[in-house]
């Protein structure tokens, strides 16, 4: 990277990514610019991208609550299953969905 002066200005350029500083802010910013040597990569819109994303974990969200709701799924009350009535099936429910997380954190 070589650095090169500006008015106003200290950037620092690489090949994707600009460092620039502005003294009368006295702040940094990272500025991304687009790659020349392939006319057919496009912009991206962030907002859209962001916006996709948090609806798409409101509905993952609002269909795990929907399960959870309906299979009574609530570690307390496996606990207390187990305690006072000795059956065992939330508490594997449980203890499965668990191992489904562990597992599926592992795998990424």
């Amino acid at each position: 990277m070589l650095p090169t002066r500006t008015p106003g200005r200290l950037l620092l350029q690489s090949s994707r990514l600009d460092l620039c500083f502005s003294p009368a802010r006295g702040s940094f910013r990272f500025a991304h610019r687009a790659r020349r040597d392939n006319p057919d990569m496009q912009d991206v819109d962030h907002s859209a991208i962001t916006s996709q994303v948090l609806w798409g974990a409101f509905l993952l969200a609002t269909l795990f609550g929907a399960i959870a709701q309906r299979t009574h799924f609530c570690t307390m009350g496996a606990i207390a299953d187990v305690v006072n009535m000795r059956d065992w099936t939330r508490a594997r429910m449980w203890a499965l969905a668990i191992a489904v997380a562990i597992l599926g954190f592992n795998a990424m």
